[in-house]
């Protein structure tokens, strides 16, 4: 019994010490075009669907097309899930016309924004213009919404090769990503219950070892 309680105790003092994984960040959900589509020449306004994000600079997205020339874009108009200007609930929506993408090759699109929490989102993803592909799907969220127009952003969120080590960097993360997803989507109050079960625990198992050291001293005897 005394054993069983011992290791209970340094089980339950190991989980107490363990380091909380980092929280999830919002991070890209969908694109029009998203990372690896193709589509077909003519593209004018591209869609990035984040979480929620603080407002982006007017230089945030840089698109570079396949001869490595930025390709010209307007400042992005965010979209919420609630309206319009990025208020912190539920997803963001970054739209952006761009000059009409007709030479047909692979386009690099970086980005660099900021969450909602401020932490730092910067990474980049490619996708192609394909004379045989069909047209992208139109974003819903901007439908209907006047954007600047291209040229208006000045810079780029990154030069060529910066955009495409990130999209490598990036596909080669995404396993890792998704091994670790399930342990950093835990919120702060799932962390919580955690941390007081293994308190709780660790408490009970002092408070049962201490009780069986006591039974098993011998009774004081007293001199006559």
């Amino acid at each position: 019994m005394r054993r069983l309680l011992i290791t209970l105790l340094v089980v339950c003092a190991g989980a107490l010490s363990a380091p909380t994984p980092a929280l999830a960040h919002t991070t890209l959900l969908r694109g029009s075009p998203g990372p690896g589509d193709s589509v077909a020449p003519g593209l004018k306004v591209m869609a990035l669907t984040f979480g929620p994000l603080l407002e982006p600079s007017p230089d945030a997205v840089g698109i570079t097309g396949p001869s490595g020339t930025e390709v010209a874009s307007g400042a992005p108009v965010v979209v919420s899930d609630g309206g319009d200007g990025g208020d912190g609930d539920g997803n963001d929506t970054l739209c952006l016309a761009v000059d009409a993408l007709d030479e047909p090759g692979t386009y690099t699109v970086s980005y660099s924004l900021r969450s909602a929490d401020g932490d730092p989102l910067e990474s980049a993803f490619q996708f192609a213009v394909d004379k045989s592909a069909g047209a992208a799907t139109a974003a819903p969220e901007c439908s209907g919404k006047t954007l600047p127009d291209p040229g208006t952003a000045s810079g780029t969120a990154g030069t060529q090769e910066q955009g495409q080590e990130q999209a490598e960097a990036q596909g080669q993360g995404q396993t890792e990503s998704a091994d670790t997803g399930a342990v950093s989507g835990l919120s702060g109050t799932q962390w919580a219950i955690v941390g007081g079960g293994a308190g709780a625990a660790l408490l009970f198992a002092a408070f049962m070892l201490l009780a069986e050291g006591r039974r098993g001293i011998p009774p004081r005897r007293h001199e006559h």
